[in-house]
């Protein structure tokens, strides 16, 4: 029978301890949604097939910086969508972002706009929101683009 003495089976036990990393982050509380989605003309063709997405975030406890990552899918009536991802920085604790889809209302019906965002500052922490909304039918042949803006 093997018997280990407590002076061995301490020195067994501390380096575990010792390796083991820990973490103090504490986690930053988010507050994020979609504050809005419409349809609207952003260019100069006269046609509202522009779809825009409003998002707020707010962060109780921020750090100096925070770094996101937006992930936007737009998926039109027949299945068919765009996707576009954003990557910001930003020092403010509240802002608003306006995510804007150009040339993509093309099919009459409901559009389901899908927003994921990801904070990587402190852990990562990830926050998703939808919404259903109906634009008018658009006819635009211009590519479709993402454009964001922040405020």
């Amino acid at each position: 029978m093997l018997r280990l003495s407590l002076n061995r089976l301490l020195l067994f036990i501390l380096p575990l301890f010792i390796i083991l990393p820990t973490s103090h982050a504490a986690k930053l509380n988010i507050t994020y949604s979609i504050h809005d989605a419409y349809y609207t003309c952003l260019d100069d063709d006269s046609k509202e097939d522009d779809v825009v997405g409003v998002i707020h975030v707010h962060i109780s406890n921020p750090k100096k910086i925070s770094n996101f990552k937006i992930v936007a899918t737009l998926i039109m009536p027949s299945g068919n969508g765009f996707i576009g991802e954003i990557h910001l920085v930003t020092s403010k604790a509240t802002f608003f972002l306006d995510i804007e889809f150009r040339n993509c209302a093309l099919e009459s019906g409901d559009y389901y706009l899908h927003i994921s965002l990801t904070l990587n500052t402190g852990g990562t922490q990830t926050l998703t929101d939808d919404i259903v909304f109906d634009p008018p039918t658009g006819d635009d042949p211009s590519p479709p683009t993402l454009t964001c803006r922040f405020y």
